[in-house]
């Protein structure tokens, strides 16, 4: 009787709820991208063809790329999506996509109000509320409450995002054996070196180094941005109070103006033109390459070195990664950014549109029968607001118009 191959011989490994061996993995292709949930691609072998999906359909699983220094690469998620492929008379083949936790926000939607929150309190009790407790704050800005926030008619996904992005916070992930986790982060100081690789070699691919040995091919791109952010608002309980801030950077040309940009203060609107200015200039340079070093995350900075144009010798944050391992080989595709810049995410959520009038009931404290502030003001409670109570706390101050 043959025996059943065994994953220790090769150097590409999977762990899942089938147990040791049950799949082989033959071929993984992991995409990794700052402020964005990676996705891993698995093509894998098996000598049993009644593999239940059920038994791992939403739970976690390990993939392991060993180093050519005999250390391991980890990367951890959950399946998403698993496939039964053909049938041989002695293997069936199987595929599995993978995904981080946070993806998972997308499969629930909801419309809800938030009242005196931040950003980052928003964001971080959404996850807790949710289930998911495998993230780390490591903000260091502090961001004002939001008297108002609602996410409506929207995945918690897209809301999270549209939050993340409105405020200029990144995020990148962590991989462990059996766990991964969410930074959320806003400086370029948080990020550490790749993991045994914090530098790495310029080194063509020539056939005189092995494929493995550093950075094998680089390009240098560079693009022109916006000079300058201005962002402005109106307070109307202050109305002459002048809001306009405005960021400007070492390099480019022209002048974007924003309103309204949702601040009432002169600070607020100062740092938040320096992230929407941030978002910008990261179109300003960018290292793409290619590489043999399955230690290279996105998240993580390394130095290159041997370059021989002298300026490219430098700290770089990887933005983008994309892995390619099977029992042959590693390789990776990787874009990158000076390490002196903070990747800001782009503004890509598309907020949530209202079409037409929304209608709501006016509501108040208990025995009032009208109850407005000293600006005429009412509270309400709108009819998709599951959690409301229909009291003073089901709304902010909505000022009243008359037509």
């Amino acid at each position: 009787m043959t025996a059943a191959p065994a994953q220790e011989r090769l150097r590409l490994t999977v762990a899942t709820p089938f147990g040791k061996d049950a799949l082989l993995l033959r071929h993984a292709r992991a995409e990794e991208e700052i402020s964005a949930p990676f996705r891993i691609s698995l093509e894998m072998i098996s000598t049993k063809n009644d593999l239940a999906s059920e038994r791992i359909l939403g739970q976690p699983v390990g993939v392991s790329v060993e180093t050519v220094a005999g250390e391991w690469r980890r990367f951890h998620g959950i399946v998403t999506r698993f496939i039964q492929a053909a049938s041989s008379t002695r293997f069936t083949s199987y595929s599995a996509e993978v995904r981080p936790w946070f993806w998972l926000l997308s499969l629930s939607s909801d419309c809800r109000v938030f009242q005196n929150q931040s950003v980052p309190d928003i964001v971080t009790g959404l996850f807790g509320e949710l289930g998911f407790h495998d993230f780390r704050n490591a903000l260091t800005a502090q961001y004002p409450a939001r008297e108002y926030c609602v996410q409506y008619n929207e995945t918690a996904f897209a809301f999270v995002c549209r939050l993340l992005e409105q405020e200029g916070i990144f995020y990148y992930f962590e991989h462990e054996a059996d766990r991964h986790v969410l930074v959320l982060a806003d400086d370029a100081g948080v990020h550490d070196p790749c993991p045994g690789a914090s530098t790495l070699a310029y080194r063509p691919d020539d056939g005189t180094h092995p494929s493995h040995d550093g950075v094998t091919r680089c390009s240098l791109e560079h693009g022109l941005t916006s000079a300058k952010y201005a962002v402005d608002d109106f307070n109307f309980k202050l109305p002459t109070l002048d809001l306009m801030a405005a960021a400007a950077g070492k390099a480019g040309t022209g002048r974007r103006y924003e309103y309204p940009s949702g601040f009432d203060t002169k600070d607020a609107g100062e740092r938040l033109a320096k992230a929407r200015l941030g978002q910008l200039e990261l179109a300003g340079l960018t290292l793409t390459g290619e590489s043999g070093t399955p230690a290279m995350t996105a998240g993580y900075t390394f130095a290159l070195s041997g370059h021989p144009r002298n300026d490219l010798n430098r700290g770089y944050l990887l933005q983008r990664v994309v892995h390619e391992a099977d029992a042959d080989g590693y390789r990776n595709l990787f874009a990158a950014l000076p390490d002196d810049l903070t990747c800001r995410p782009a503004r890509l959520t598309e907020k949530p549109r209202i079409h037409g009038s929304q209608t709501a009931l006016v509501v108040g404290k208990s025995g009032e029968e009208i109850w407005t502030d000293s600006f005429g003001r009412i509270k309400v409670q709108f009819h998709w607001d599951q959690r409301g109570k229909s009291d003073q706390d089901s709304s902010c101050w909505i000022r009243v118009a008359q037509g």
